[in-house]
This record gives structure tokens, C-alpha cells and sequence, in this order.
């Protein structure tokens, strides 16, 4: 059995995971603040947690068992594009063996993935500005960084959208610009349902030269 140990991130703000390619792998919870009555000191949470301890226990062993016995036969044929398929996989099978519905799982692992976008495209700009760009063009826009690089200004412009030109993180180059596009594929795709195809030859119809790029709404 291969293992890929996950990671715990801890914090206040709900904008943790802002960037898209963490965002993507990651579970987003908020936990509700606790109430008085439900409060316990240390000695008493581990003299509970002692006792539970093998019930505890013996319930993930039944889902890692499933897991294993079933990840095979998951389909994840209409849930979209998961980051990290295999793990979609394993944990649906685990949590049907542990009694939870058929696709439970994977549809409470949409909508977090959704939500985490979403939280990532507000931080965004280079996002939020293709997507301004996009609407006033819902034909799509072909083109290259350059030329992409000052359509984004007047859109954003045109939108009385400014605070994005101003943003620290507003491409002050194309050579920028590029990096922060590919960056924001997986956000304008689960976010926005705007695709971008890279590495197009745009030189015979005048619109760019061979790594040229098309933006457009699937």
C-alpha cells in the first residue's frame, strides 16, 4: 500500500489556500466556534479520547479496508475534473463501506473544490480580469501576451473595475502576464467555465504568432 501523507494547515482567515494550485488539492473546512458548555481541559479531553481510542480506530481500519476492496469500481464520471482522482477514489469507496450514500463523498468534494476556487479567483486578479475581458468579448479573444496584456487593461477599465490595476500582483509585463495566466487556468475553468488553449500558431490569420493562445467559454 502506497502512501501520500496529507498535510493539516491551521489559520483564521478563510482565504488560506488562495493560490489555485493548492486550492485544487485542498479540503477547505470551517469549524463553527465552540460553545461554553462544550468546553473541556486537557485531562479530560484525553481521558475521553483514551476510551474511544479503539472504536475510534477499529471505524478507519473498516474504511481503509473498503477503500482498498472497492477504489477500483468508483466512477467519477460526472462529479467534473478532480485534482487528485486517485484520492477521490479511495476515499468515496472508504466512506461508502463506513455507511454514507453512493457519491456522497465525491459530491461533498465538488462543492468544497468549488468553493476553494472561488475563494482563489477573488485573489486573483489576472482571473478576474480575463473574466471581464470574456464578457465583453463572448466570442473569445485570440491573441498573445503582448496584445492580451492591454486588452485586459481597457476591460477592466470599461468595468470601472481599477483596484485590479492597482492590485500588487497586477502583471506589469507580458513575460508576467504568462506565468499568472497558466496559474489561472484551473480558477477560470472551475469558477467561470472559460477554458484557455495554449501553444496555437496564430500566424497565417495575422492574430499572433506560433505560441499564441485561445480565451473562450466552454
Amino acid at each position: 500500500m502506497q502512501v501520500c501523507r496529507p498535510i493539516i494547515i491551521n489559520a483564521i482567515p478563510d482565504d488560506l489556500a488562495d493560490r489555485a494550485d493548492l486550492a485544487d488539492r485542498s479540503i477547505v473546512v470551517e469549524l463553527p466556534a465552540m460553545d461554553e458548555d462544550k468546553q473541556r481541559g486537557e485531562d479530560e479531553f484525553w481521558g475521553s479520547f483514551k476510551e474511544a481510542n479503539p472504536r475510534i480506530l477499529g471505524t478507519l481500519l473498516d474504511g481503509v479496508a473498503g477503500a482498498i476492496a472497492g477504489a477500483d469500481r468508483v466512477d467519477l464520471s460526472g462529479y467534473g475534473r478532480f485534482r487528485m482522482p486517485d484520492f477521490a477514489k479511495f476515499a468515496e469507496a472508504g466512506c461508502c463501506a463506513l455507511g454514507f450514500e453512493e457519491g456522497e463523498f465525491l459530491s461533498a468534494l465538488s462543492t468544497n473544490s468549488e468553493r476553494a476556487m472561488r475563494l482563489a479567483f477573488k485573489q486573483d486578479v489576472v482571473a478576474q480580469a480575463i473574466k471581464l475581458l470574456i464578457d465583453l468579448n463572448p466570442e473569445g479573444w485570440r491573441g498573445n501576451t503582448k496584445p492580451l496584456l492591454d486588452a485586459l487593461r481597457k476591460a477592466v477599465a470599461k468595468a470601472k473595475q481599477n483596484h485590479l490595476l492597482e492590485h500588487k500582483t497586477w502583471p506589469k509585463t507580458d513575460t508576467w502576464l504568462g506565468r499568472q495566466l497558466r496559474r489561472a487556468v484551473p480558477i477560470l475553468r472551475k469558477t467561470c467555465n472559460i477554458e484557455i488553449e495554449f501553444g496555437l500558431d496564430l500566424r497565417q490569420t495575422g492574430e499572433g504568432d506560433k505560441d499564441g493562445f485561445e480565451i473562450r467559454k466552454r
